[in-house]
């Protein structure tokens, strides 16, 4: 089993409720965002549609290297080549679309 956790939630590991799983913990993993190079190797090792450059670029630019966004991110690209019967997308295919976005921020501006 593995256990993941937001580093805002460690701390709950040291009560003492939780004392016998943090004497588990073997490794701590500190989860930096994707760089464009990460992006374009989630991209390709997970999209079912080939993306040019131009894409991943976007998808990093969206995503802020978010891989829960990215993964937001593929699904509107495979839904997108499917409504325009395409087996791949180009930067052009994409423009005026958003293709991920956090969800606080779409709150903050009214979910529009």
């Amino acid at each position: 089993m593995i256990l993941v956790c937001h580093t805002s939630e460690k701390h709950r590991f040291a009560e003492h409720k939780l004392a016998h799983i943090a004497t588990r913990i073997k490794a701590v993993v500190d989860f930096k965002p994707a760089t464009i190079a990460d992006t374009r190797l989630y991209l390709s090792q997970l999209c079912e549609v080939s993306l040019d450059d131009g894409i991943a670029k976007l998808v990093h630019e969206q995503s802020r290297g978010r891989y829960r966004l990215m993964a937001s991110a593929v699904q509107t690209l495979e839904a997108l080549a499917a409504s325009k019967n395409k087996t791949a997308l180009a930067e052009a295919d994409v423009k005026g679309y958003l293709l991920c976005e956090d969800a606080t921020i779409s709150l903050r501006r009214g979910g529009k």
